[in-house]
Formats: structure tokens, sequence, C-alpha cells
């Protein structure tokens, strides 16, 4: 069984800001599964497993059509999220 552990943050943060949320909850929690917004407040879903090494843990980078995956990496999730408390497209990936 999978166990999820869902954490908030509110959408005034940069992307650099919510970059470092989402790897300090992998080094506590595991890896991201998910991302997205609702009214203003971005919500990470995490499984609860092994945490991740600094070297593994996501990077989030914006986008406009589709996801830039950069090489050696994988697509992780992508969804909208609240940023400096505008709506914008965030992918997040990880080392291969």
């Amino acid at each position: 069984m999978t166990i999820l552990e869902r954490r908030e943050t509110d959408g005034s943060s940069s992307l650099e800001e919510l970059e470092t949320i989402v790897q300090q909850m992998e080094g506590i929690l595991g890896p991201l599964l998910t991302l997205g917004c609702q009214d203003g407040t971005n919500f990470l879903y995490f499984e609860v497993t092994t945490r991740l090494e600094p070297e593994r843990r996501a990077r989030l980078v914006q986008y406009d059509e589709a996801p830039n995956v950069p090489a050696g990496f994988v697509l992780v999730c992508a969804g909208a999220c609240q940023v400096k408390d505008k709506r914008v497209r965030v992918a997040a990936s990880r080392k291969a």
C-alpha cells in the first residue's frame, strides 16, 4: 500500500522557493508524485517511502506548451501552480 502525504504552500512563493520546498520534503518524506493548485494554494503530494538524496531530488521549471525535460532527466509530473500570485504551468523532473 502506498502512503501519500499532502503539503500545501501559498501562491506567493517564487518558483525557486517552491523548488526548495519540494526538495526539502523529498529529503524528509520521499519522492514528489504530483503537484497542482486550487484557489491560490499549491498542493504537493509525496510518496512516503525512501528519502531521496540531494542529487536525485526534483527540479522545477515553468513552461508554456510542453514541459522541456533536460537530457538525462525524466518527467515526474506537470501541472498548474501559483507562483508569485500568478497561475503558471510547472514541470518537475529528476535525474534518470
